[in-house]
């Protein structure tokens, strides 16, 4: 698993995952990634996606961003996203209370971040990136 990227604000632009089988039956794009403006903005709509009752509908914290999961209705799988105000080595995936506050969701997602490796400001994060990717 590799995430890759030119730009330092963005952790991910390209994700390449090994594996591949040589036989394909299934479409081989794993997803398509959306960012949006606000956390709150992302609560939203995983509410209004709730009501609608869409397929695979799963609200994550990566660490590093929180994440919405869920099925457009060609099958295909789309994650629309907002960035965190931390960073945590990746990958991370864990299922998130996106039906809490904003304020308390922060709350809840830093306390688990705190406790994974590289836990740190996303300014720092980001000024190592811009660092190593000058040279």
């Amino acid at each position: 698993l590799v995430f890759l990227t030119r730009d330092p604000d963005e952790h991910h632009q390209i994700v390449l995952l090994s594996g591949r089988p040589e036989s394909l039956a299934f479409n081989v794009i794993n997803q398509i990634s959306l960012r949006t403006g606000d956390l709150p903005e992302l609560q939203a709509l995983y509410a209004h996606l709730k009501v609608l009752a869409v397929d695979d509908l799963v609200p994550i914290t990566h660490g590093n961003a929180f994440s919405v999961y869920f099925r457009d209705p060609e099958g295909n799988r789309i994650e629309v996203y907002v960035d965190s105000p931390w960073y945590v080595e990746q990958p991370v995936r864990v299922q998130a209370p996106f039906e809490l506050p904003t304020d308390q969701l922060l709350v809840w997602a830093e306390d688990h971040a705190r406790k994974l490796p590289g836990f740190r400001p996303r300014s720092e994060w980001r000024a190592e990136m811009a660092r190593r990717m000058e040279n």
